[in-house]
């Protein structure tokens, strides 16, 4: 049975990895020829979230996840007779009423969420948010093993590691579409900076990263390779990030115009989060602009095994920074390996057919 139309369910109230998801979802379902009716369920009104507290009995049962109190209901969903599946973006946008519709389910985690939360929990001092993070992530494991079971739920996951704890189909986010231009040719310019690290940064798990660099790993780098240059790139920086820069003597980049033209500033891309689940898109980015990388054991987890990309642990970061940043032939092949492999295995056009199959599968 062809499909014309579905409904395309999520939370992404501002730029950043979860509209990334929703962006990849849009392009691989037109590039099916499938119409979307799609929504947004963030940025409720008071008068929504009060009309949502029926919904608090579902959460106790374990059916919903409790993020989604605090968002809006899909009203206008229920009764519907033109739509042929419902794709729901994350278990925060999962609600009783796409059962209720008795068409398939495609429900993507996009990352193992009650993982995300208990490494939250171990990133945190205040005693507080600590409980906080373990209690939501053990409500919220309660409904992902319940919905993994569901005769209407088709399950996929954007983390390789993630679909094989959750059981979902393997559906990685698609490289970026400036991967389509080859930009290791065009640098016309030496880089401004030796190392780089970029994202959201009110990002726990990206602060992270600052902490670690100034608990010693950054100055093994410059004891190793004394002049050595880190740029810290990333929109929304908390007061603590702007202290770590200070302290690690960092360049901070607040608004940059694109990814290219700061990934082509940089000599090496470096992604230690210790702290990971689901899918990294800085690490599909770096890539798409042929820029070295050393990532941790964690954030390889997201790509699939035979990824060719620098892995490296926390003992051993600062010397593998350095051995490719003193080696750049070596760098240059690797970063064109994972080019090469991003460009035949993470394009839209071969995930969008992926995509394609697995609603005709769902819905026959």
């Amino acid at each position: 049975m062809p499909l014309t139309q579905v409904a395309l369910i999520h939370t992404a109230r501002r730029e950043g990895g979860a509209l990334t998801r929703v962006e990849f979802w849009r392009s691989a379902l037109h590039a099916n020829d499938i119409e979307i009716i799609e929504f947004d369920l963030s940025h409720p009104t008071f008068f929504e979230i009060f009309r949502g507290l029926p919904r608090l009995i579902q959460v106790i049962r374990g059916n919903q996840s409790p993020e989604c109190l605090a968002y809006k209901r899909p009203r206008g969903l229920k009764g519907r007779k033109d739509i042929d599946a419902v794709i729901v973006l994350t278990i925060r946008a999962f609600d009783s009423i796409e059962c209720e519709l008795g068409i398939p389910i495609i429900l993507d985690y996009v990352d193992h969420l009650s993982k995300n939360y208990i490494n939250r929990s171990e990133l945190v001092s205040n005693a507080s948010r600590k409980l906080l993070w373990k209690i939501l992530a053990k409500l919220t494991s309660r409904v992902e093993g319940r919905l993994r079971h569901g005769d209407q739920i088709t399950p996929l996951a954007a983390g390789y590691r993630d679909s094989q704890a959750l059981n979902a189909i393997f559906v990685p986010s698609s490289a970026p579409t400036f991967v389509e231009t080859n930009y290791s040719s065009n640098i016309s310019s030496p880089p401004t900076y030796d190392l780089l690290f970029f994202g959201n940064m009110d990002y726990e798990p990206n602060i992270s990263v600052l902490r670690y660099l100034a608990s010693g790993a950054w100055q093994e780098i410059l004891d190793l390779r004394p002049g050595t240059s880190l740029c810290i790139a990333g929109r929304r920086p908390t007061n603590e990030v702007k202290k770590l820069c200070l302290t690690l003597g960092a360049t901070f980049i607040e608004n940059f115009p694109d990814v290219v033209a700061l990934a082509q500033s940089a000599r090496l891309s470096i992604c230690p989060i210790s702290a990971a689940t689901g899918i990294q898109n800085k690490v599909l980015e770096a890539a798409a602009a042929s820029l070295p990388q050393v990532i941790s054991s964690q954030v390889a987890e997201g790509l699939d095994p035979l990824f060719p990309i620098t892995v490296s642990s926390e003992q051993d970061f600062p010397r593998t920074c350095v051995d490719l940043l003193d080696n750049p032939q070596r760098s240059k092949q690797i970063a064109k390996e994972s080019y090469d492999y991003l460009v035949e295995h993470y394009s839209l056009s071969l995930l969008s057919k992926k995509v394609g199959q697995i609603m005709l599968d769902a819905c026959n």
